[in-house]
């Protein structure tokens, strides 16, 4: 998790397997519900927009595309 402010402040936890269950109950113990959660299309994020106020859903072929096309631009 990384916050996203001047120091951007990061968190690093172990975790015993990658499931759903498991990583929306880390996010939901570090995270205040008021955040705003960034979150990519994996399967396993499916129900975290239901656990936070709000969230940001980042498409990570889209961004990659988008960037590329400005790399190219500008060079």
């Amino acid at each position: 998790m990384l916050e996203k402010t001047p120091n951007k402040k990061i968190l690093l936890i172990p975790v015993p397997n990658r499931n759903a269950e498991t990583l929306i109950n880390i996010v939901k113990r570090q995270v205040y519900f008021e955040s705003i959660i960034f979150i990519d299309c994996w399967k396993g994020y499916v129900n975290i927009k239901n656990e936070f106020i709000s969230h940001k859903t980042i498409y990570h072929s889209l961004e990659f595309e988008y960037f590329i096309n400005i790399i190219i631009t500008i060079q």
